[in-house]
């Protein structure tokens, strides 16, 4: 803040009016106290706080020609001045003086207009740091039914309490639990931490349970070689209820029925009545029941190589 004073002819003709027989210079006092950084201007010289004290002689400045003599004694006031230092939570933040304070922007100065009681601007240094602390629920996942789905979080922070939503399947409150899917559905799940701070950070995981079994038939097999031909599938099938094979003419070479799945030791083992079966191609024909009801058919041609 600059101040300019002039040559206070405004002040002179009243102390004349009460001397009107003296010619002596017209003496003015300024005693008072200046907010640091503002500059009083007398007579166009500037007095400031490295400048607080002086005599300026004004010329002609009285009334009649007389000169004036101002005498400038300035009490400098500082400024006063707050270090706003503080932790927060990661999210959190402080608006002061109308600017937001957050993890991107921690610190700064502000300077506060005319806030002390003489009416001086105020400073504050702003100086934020954060609470170090992490949460991952996990990545989202794909499943289909009958998948066993597990939920390994990432904490790094001192817990004072957690809570999942929905509640998992768990005795106890727990960080890590498994869920056996049943159905085709989206699933989410929120995981909620607070720390000894009082700091509280939100995760959640997307299941997506899909309606598609996965399901495996080789194309080719070898006997000789221990293989057998069956069907495996993921768990959102319960049984293989009937695996039928012909040859090229349409005959049934191998048949069987509610068998189970996923087992390399059953299936058929490239004979026919006992006898090693020919190469070539062969037609299946598999019906699976999944775990809800429904029938699944696969048709298709495996290969049998020696």
């Amino acid at each position: 803040m600059h101040t300019l004073f002039s040559a206070l002819c405004f002040l002179f003709p009243l102390v004349l009016a009460a001397r009107p027989d003296t010619l002596a210079p017209v003496e003015v006092f300024f005693d008072f106290s200046l907010c640091e950084g503002d500059t009083l201007w007398v007579n166009g010289t500037p007095y400031h706080t490295g400048r607080p004290s002086g005599t300026e002689v004004i010329t002609g400045g009285a009334s009649g020609g007389c000169d004036s003599i101002v005498y400038i004694d300035l009490r400098p006031v500082a400024s006063p001045f707050l270090i706003l230092k503080d932790t927060l939570c990661p999210d959190a933040g402080l608006i002061v003086n109308g600017t937001y304070y957050g993890r991107g922007n921690p610190s700064g100065l502000e300077i506060l207009s005319g806030a002390s009681y003489l009416g001086c601007d105020s400073l504050v240094l702003v100086d934020l740091s954060f609470h170090q602390i992490y949460l991952y629920a996990g990545p989202d996942q794909e499943a289909v039914m009958g998948d066993r789905v597990c939920l390994e979080p990432f904490i790094d922070m001192a817990l004072a309490d957690f809570s999942w939503f929905p509640p998992p399947p768990c005795a106890q409150p727990c960080t890590t639990f498994c869920i056996d899917t049943r159905t085709p559905e989206v699933l989410l799940y929120v995981l909620t931490a607070t720390d000894v701070h009082g700091c509280t950070l939100i995760d959640s995981v997307r299941i997506v349970v899909g309606e598609e079994s996965r399901v495996y038939i080789p194309n080719i097999f070898n006997p000789n070689t221990s293989d057998r031909f069956g069907v495996f599938a993921d768990n959102s099938v319960a049984v293989l209820r009937q695996l039928r094979v012909f040859d090229r003419w349409g005959a049934l070479v191998y048949a069987r029925e509610d068998a189970a799945l996923n087992d390399p030791d059953t299936g058929w083992d490239g004979t026919i009545a006992g006898r090693s079966a020919p190469e070539g191609a062969y037609v299946y024909h598999a019906v699976l029941e999944r775990i809800d009801g429904r029938l699944l058919e696969r048709t298709g041609t495996v290969v049998l190589v020696r």
